[in-house]
């Protein structure tokens, strides 16, 4: 460490000035935020390192595990040694700077020329050496079919956040059919998948969900390599490359829990504005935030699971038997953001099949044990109090056809759509331990308070024995009284 700074100086002298625009930097900034945490505790990974490239130079930055790369600026005369620089002084610059500012760097400081003057921010310097290494990957970028990227970033918004699954944390590119290659995620709640690809890869992988493979700033050029044992992977997008770890494991049997034939079909319009609609329906309490989705005698209308609100769908057409079933309504948002036009129905407690040119969803609804008043079928021509009907516009129109609040209760719902009928064994050993915590927390509670009982007492009695001695003390001296 103290031979790199004691050499800082000769280093410098032979850096030219790395000059960029802001207007340039600030795009790269911002995809570079998507892994770098300029709070991070270690120095080196909250920080940007600053390397020669083909065309310029290149701004790295990573976590330790996935690396950012993006090609910007003009350097002058080239750059011998890489340096860091902070990335959240950086960042804030570029946040404060016009677009036509030009910001310097070089190690150990930030200069900004604002063309009315220059600002400058010093830093101590930071030793390149401690830098994560980059691992290469030997295998050259395959360029990947024309919508990949918008597809991949669609599945990215359905992968599972939770940490007990590991391999629903990304996105799988399944290439075991020759006839069809397919996109899939899923949390166990919700499934999407879009086919029309083949995609070149040797074998099925999962992509991680990194926050920078869903922002649109990467562009929709996508060219991918895979390391040959495929823990790797390498993506090219514009001035950008992305490197890091694939996640390992088997990938749920997806396809066994697509629908087969519905019995009810809902057509949807091209156009509409169903999710504005929805969007103007009470949220209510429940965990699930239930919607209800209703098919009677042809009509198609949306209500709200408490009975107090009804919409009907302009456009929208049905045909099979009749049908009320409960989904929660981000997920109904979700499908209706992809332009997923085609609902097939089998019952209330079977999976919704939304779909549309070789993309599609599947739901699992909300269960409850029975059916209210509220969700069986209702003639359109019947009325009754207390039901506020939305219009398509957001204006209220008379209370008719009232009905019961519809009890939904989460955990009544499917866990699938990984698994259609019980939780996988995990999940619910999981839930037992947090049941028999919250009641070995209560036990604790009661314990305790218990015991807080017993000292009270305690020192209720050895403050009465001190008083009864302080009496008998008291009348053997009265007796030793002389009158």
């Amino acid at each position: 460490m103290g031979s790199y700074f004691h050499g800082l100086r000769r280093i410098q002298k032979k850096l030219m000035n790395i000059h960029i625009p802001v207007g340039e930097l600030k795009p790269a900034v911002a995809g570079l935020a998507k892994i770098i945490d300029p709070k991070h505790p270690n120095e080196v990974l909250r920080s940007v390192r600053v390397e020669g490239g083909r065309n310029g130079i290149e701004l790295v930055g990573t976590d330790s595990e996935t690396f950012a790369r993006v090609q910007i600026g003009e350097v002058e005369g080239g750059i011998e040694q890489p340096f860091q620089i902070p990335f959240g002084k950086l960042q804030e610059l570029v946040r404060r700077l016009p677009l036509h500012a030009l910001i310097h760097l070089r190690q150990g400081v930030i200069e900004c020329d604002i063309g009315t003057g220059k600002i400058e921010e010093v830093f101590d310097p930071i030793d390149p050496k401690m830098f994560p290494k980059e691992l290469g990957i030997e295998q050259s970028p395959v360029e990947l079919p024309e919508g990949f990227s918008d597809r991949f970033r669609e599945a990215l918004a359905c992968c599972s956040k939770e940490t007990t699954r590991p391999i629903l944390n990304g996105v799988f590119l399944d290439v075991g059919e020759s006839t069809g290659h397919y996109i899939v995620a899923t949390d166990g709640r919700h499934l999407f998948s879009a086919n029309s690809f083949k995609l070149p890869l040797a074998g099925s992988v999962v992509l991680p969900n990194l926050r920078i493979l869903g922002w649109s700033g990467l562009g929709n050029q996508w060219a991918v390599a895979l390391e040959e044992k495929g823990f790797r992977f390498r993506l090219q997008a514009g001035q950008w490359t992305i490197t890091s770890k694939t996640i390992e494991g088997a990938f749920p049997n997806w396809k066994q829990v697509i629908p087969k034939t519905p019995e009810t079909v809902l057509t949807l319009p091209e156009n509409h504005s169903f999710k504005e609609t929805m969007k103007r329906f009470p949220e209510g309490t429940d965990s699930d935030k239930g919607i209800l989705l209703v098919s009677e005698r042809g009509v198609v209308s949306l209500r709200d699971p408490s009975g107090k609100s009804s919409s009907s769908l302009p456009g929208a057409t049905a045909t099979g038997p009749d049908i009320t079933i409960c989904l929660n309504r981000d997920y109904l948002a979700k499908a209706l953001d992809y332009g997923l036009t085609t609902i097939g129905l089998i019952d209330s407690t079977s999976a919704l099949h939304f779909r549309n040119e070789g993309r599609q969803m599947v739901v699992m609804p909300i269960r409850r044990e029975h059916q209210t008043h509220a969700e069986t079928s209702t003639p359109p021509t019947e009325q009754k109090p207390n039901m506020t009907i939305i219009t398509t516009n957001g204006t209220e129109s008379s209370h008719i056809n009232g009905t019961n609040p519809v009890p939904t209760n989460g955990n009544n719902r499917n866990n699938g759509p990984v698994s259609t009928n019980s939780k996988p064994a995990i999940e619910a050993a999981i839930d037992n331990l947090d049941s028999f915590k919250n009641n070995l927390r209560d036990a604790l509670i009661r314990i305790s308070e218990i015991t807080a009982l017993l000292r009270q007492a305690i020192r209720d009695q050895r403050s009465n024995e001190r008083e009864i001695q302080t009496v008998r003390q008291t009348l053997r001296s009265l007796q030793g009284v002389k009158i």
